[in-house]
């Protein structure tokens, strides 16, 4: 086991006399300031401040914001070089940041010498939003860089698990690109909302209608203790049948968070990433901040056991 994982909350962070590295991004999407503004507002001592920008043309407000709470804003394409020395108190607002983000930086702390006392991974959410049409297909199915050294041909069956998100080409992609048979499938819907629950299913109900009502699993993605549970059930049933597992999260960021740290802790299972090409750069999702929630917090701690380490 590489990570073990807690759920906290906003307080906690809060509670925090000194802060070593504030990690956030910024894309297109209207929630990449929320943390840094509560946290700036209780005025805790921060030592250093990173954004990482993900598009050419960001948010504008959403810079501006951070540019005035003090961040220093990188490339992504800097994130080992700058971040290299991680130690200390940690924290990561991984609200807007796309998957392959994120898992560099959860290998990073993985690889790290350094000893860091606190990490707390951070996510705001989102007001819902109606599905978009968009000429998404997937364009590239690889593993993340967390497992992408895994080498698991001894096992003889394999299962895929996938949480269902709006992109049904991209779940339906990756089915294809595998070659999985539907019997050997099963997929996690969130029903945390209702209306994007319903929104969900309506998009995947081609993929649904070829599955068995046991291979459908629906609950609360925000649920910690729910989730967790279930993916260790599943997980822990797969290895002692020695199947290889594919899991390929779709849904929401703390899903695929809570995904990861599971890849990283069996070694049976391999994560996956899709992305897609947006064919009509006119439609996008705005993802604005919902301030009635407070943002969702898991607090990560290294295990000792070095020897399980990604190289």
């Amino acid at each position: 086991m590489i990570f073990d994982v807690q759920q906290k909350t906003i307080e906690d962070i809060k509670s925090l006399e000194l802060i070593d590295h504030l990690i956030v991004s910024i894309g297109y999407e209207q929630r990449a300031s929320h943390l840094a503004t509560i946290l700036n507002e209780k005025d805790i001592k921060i030592g250093k401040k990173y954004c990482f920008t993900l598009v050419e043309n960001n948010e504008n407000s959403e810079y501006f914001k951070l540019e005035d709470y003090g961040f220093n804003f990188y490339k992504t394409d800097d994130l080992e070089y700058i971040l290299k020395d991680l130690k200390g108190v940690i924290v990561v607002d991984y609200s807007v940041m796309m998957k392959s983000l994120y898992a560099r930086i959860l290998k990073l702390l993985a690889n790290s010498d350094n000893q860091y006392s606190n990490v707390y991974f951070s996510y705001t959410n989102s007001l819902f939003e109606s599905y978009i049409d968009i000429n998404s297909p997937a364009i590239t199915n690889k593993q993340i860089l967390l497992t992408e050294d895994k080498i698991l041909d001894r096992y003889k069956k394999r299962k895929l698990l996938i949480s269902l998100g709006y992109e049904r080409l991209s779940a339906i992609g990756i089915i294809e690109e595998l070659e999985f048979n539907y019997e050997d499938i099963y997929v996690f819907i969130n029903n945390h909302n209702k209306k994007y629950y319903l929104e969900c299913k309506q998009q995947n109900k081609i993929l649904l209608s070829n599955l068995g009502k046991n291979q459908i699993m629906e609950f609360d993605f925000f649920n910690f203790n729910q989730t967790v549970t279930i993916l260790d059930s599943i997980l822990n049933n797969l290895e002692s049948k020695d199947c290889q597992v594919i899991l390929a999260p779709m849904s929401v960021k703390t899903f695929s968070l809570l995904s990861m740290i599971h890849s990283l802790n069996y070694s049976n299972v391999i994560l996956y990433n899709t992305s897609s090409r947006n064919s009509d750069q006119g439609k996008k999702y705005s993802k604005k901040a919902d301030f009635d929630k407070k943002p969702l917090v898991y607090k990560i701690s290294k295990n000792d056991n070095k020897s399980t380490l990604i190289i």
